[in-house]
Parts: structure tokens; C-alpha cells; sequence
């Protein structure tokens, strides 16, 4: 799925395996719906841990206003983040 990254938040929290502190940030994204589908924009937000950053070479404050492709593993977790534009 491609969507424009339309915000970024620093955003922390600690796991649920044993308390550690996950730090990162949410990016909302935004995406037209087809015509067939409906009309404007669909929005969503994902979380992207600075671990998962850093190992993927990207600055999660410089992602704004790119277009970006996600890709999901089974379980419905980020496995990839990448800049299209």
C-alpha cells in the first residue's frame, strides 16, 4: 500500500514480553479512495520503532510529506517501510 505521510509523533511505550521501552513514532498516512470505492482520503497510522529505523536507514521526521510503501508480515506487524517518491 502506498500513502503520503501526513504526520509524525514521537511516541514510547513498554512491552508486554517483560516491560522493556519501546521508543519510536506513529506516522499517519493518507491515501485517496477510488472512485469505485467511494471518494476522498483513507487514513491510517503505523508504528515505527526507531530500531526498525535505524536498520532500515530511514529518519522518521524526514519521511513527512513522502509517499511510502508498507508492507505487513503475517501477524500484521511492519516488515518493511519504504520511500516511493
Amino acid at each position: 500500500m502506498e500513502a503520503k505521510v501526513i504526520g509524525v509523533e514521537r511516541s514510547c511505550f513498554h512491552s508486554r514480553n517483560g516491560g522493556e521501552e519501546v521508543k519510536g513514532y506513529n506516522l499517519y498516512l493518507a491515501s485517496e479512495i477510488s472512485a469505485d470505492r467511494g471518494a476522498g482520503s483513507r487514513v491510517e497510522r503505523l508504528y515505527l520503532s526507531d530500531a526498525k529505523a535505524s536498520v532500515w536507514g530511514l529518519d522518521a521526521r524526514a519521511l513527512l510529506g513522502h509517499t511510502v510503501q508498507a508492507l505487513y508480515n503475517r501477524w500484521g506487524k511492519l516488515a518493511s517501510l519504504s520511500v516511493t517518491d
